[in-house]
């Protein structure tokens, strides 16, 4: 019996403005350089734009839409309404528990957990299973693998990324 090759079911992207190619993660275009944010209920990367070009297909305004508030910590180039009250988008919500900042080890590995997250979500939606966040039966945590202070978090806990689900 020959072993089964697993590929990957993400797609590809390309830019609504120039048809570049972009990879999921790209927040921008590398070749026309328009800013992207990606739309989990449009599965596309679409363009933010500040101009009157904003009813273009593919194409949402600046004054509605931002990228996730984890787009530097965790590189999050997920789209978000201007209005939400966390200002993190929907797989970035799912994160409960997160390393201190004084952690750059515990943050780069925050960072690429939260990465790996987004397209188990992606894909999970694609698949049109649910994601339900905390308190529901899914969330994630990742944590320090270096103990904490506990004045600065309550807890000296030392672990890694768990997911649980119902």
């Amino acid at each position: 019996m020959r072993p089964m090759k697993v590929t990957s079911c993400m797609r590809d992207f390309h830019c609504p403005n120039c048809g570049q190619r972009l990879t999921f993660e790209n927040s921008a275009c590398l070749a026309c350089g328009s800013a992207l944010g990606f739309s989990l209920d449009e599965m596309a990367l679409l363009v933010i734009t500040t101009g009157d070009d904003a009813d273009r297909a593919g194409f949402v305004s600046a004054s509605e839409y931002e990228l996730c508030a984890n787009r530097h910590l965790a590189e999050c180039n997920w789209l978000v309404p201007i209005r939400t009250p966390t200002w993190l988008c929907s797989s970035c919500v799912l994160t409960i528990e997160r390393p201190n900042d004084a952690d750059p080890a515990g943050l780069a590995e925050f960072a690429r957990a939260e990465a790996a997250k987004r397209r188990l979500v992606a894909e999970l939606r694609e698949l049109k299973l649910p994601i339900v966040g905390a308190p529901g039966p899914v969330f994630l945590r990742v944590i320090s693998k270096a103990p904490v202070e506990p004045a600065a978090t309550g807890t000296t806990t030392v672990g890694a990324v768990m997911m649980r689900s119902a």
